[in-house]
Formats: structure tokens, C-alpha cells, sequence
């Protein structure tokens, strides 16, 4: 996914606290004209605690499961290839 090298990135980080939020939470409050708008009403909301964040498994099980998910892909590959041949 396209969150996930940020997020990596920005987890170790002690200045703040990331908050993964469903769109669906966001989605239903009115939009705003611009994106510093959005920004602000996004942030107002998670201060108030309306914005529930979702839950984001530990780094060892997340490392377990992109191996997995890289094992059963390179299985896929080879099934593949052995029928090709």
C-alpha cells in the first residue's frame, strides 16, 4: 500500500502520535474548499476524539505477514511458470 513507507518512516518518531483513520469516519463530515481546510477540520475532529484510528499490528507480525504474503506470490509465480512450460 502507498501509507505504508510513511508510516514506516514517521513510527518512530516520539514528537507526535500517528493515528491510521478509516476514510469512511472523514468522508461523512462536510468538506471544506480547500485542502488547509480540510486539514483543520480533520485535526479538530481527532482532537475531539471523533476520529477513531485504526488498528496497525506490531512491527514483528507486520514483518511476518509481508513475508507470507511475499512466500504465497513467489508459490503463485512458480505454479505459474510450471504450467506455462
Amino acid at each position: 500500500m502507498y501509507r505504508e513507507p510513511v508510516w514506516h518512516i514517521l513510527e518512530d518518531a516520539e514528537s507526535f502520535t500517528l493515528v491510521l483513520a478509516e476514510v469512511q469516519q472523514i468522508r461523512n463530515v462536510p468538506a471544506a474548499k480547500s485542502d488547509r481546510k480540510n486539514v483543520a477540520c480533520i485535526a479538530d475532529l481527532l482532537e475531539l476524539g471523533l476520529i477513531r484510528g485504526s488498528f496497525v499490528p506490531p512491527a514483528p507480525i507486520r514483518e511476518s505477514r509481508d513475508l507470507t504474503r511475499t512466500r504465497k506470490q513467489l508459490v503463485r509465480e512458480v505454479a505459474r511458470h510450471t504450467q506455462r512450460l
